[in-house]
């Protein structure tokens, strides 16, 4: 078993779930460093290390994409450019606005 990256539980779950759809077989192993801090290792087989490699190079390089996207979007009627992404069950995602809440597509 190779190990894959360290991340926080909640981005470790959002690559596992990728890894999933690839076909990808991986798992998750919690740690906790010498700070305390929890998070999680994804660990692969060996034979899969190169191709989950790829596919998690993917991912990350969309994580930036988007975050780069949300930096540039402001929501138009308060102005606030505090937006996070969230699912719903029609559209893919939708945009909230962390400072009035209001929920909005781009």
């Amino acid at each position: 078993m190779r190990t894959i990256a360290n991340l926080p539980s909640e981005a470790a779950q959002a690559l596992l779930a990728r890894l999933k759809h690839e076909g990808i077989p991986a798992q998750i192993l919690s740690c906790i460093d010498e700070s305390g801090v929890d998070s999680s290792e994804i660990v692969v087989e060996d034979a899969d290390h190169d191709r989950t490699c790829d596919v998690a190079d993917a991912w990350d390089a969309e994580r930036v994409a988007e975050a780069e996207k949300r930096a540039t979007h402001r929501y138009p009627k308060c102005g606030s450019p505090r937006l996070e992404y969230v699912p719903h069950e029609k559209l893919e995602y939708i945009c909230r606005c962390t400072d009035c809440g209001a929920e909005f597509v781009i």
